[in-house]
């Protein structure tokens, strides 16, 4: 799962040529959400 979000957060900066303050979000948001599926499941 880790490599998947790596790619996305690849693709918002290199495709869609996002600013650096939205991949920081995109990267906490994702990471919170994988945490908490973990604890979940």
């Amino acid at each position: 799962m880790q490599t998947a979000m790596a790619r996305f957060l690849r693709f918002l900066a290199v495709e869609k040529n996002a600013s650096p303050l939205t991949i920081k979000s995109y990267r906490e948001d994702l990471t919170a959400l994988l945490e908490y599926l973990t604890e979940a499941y």
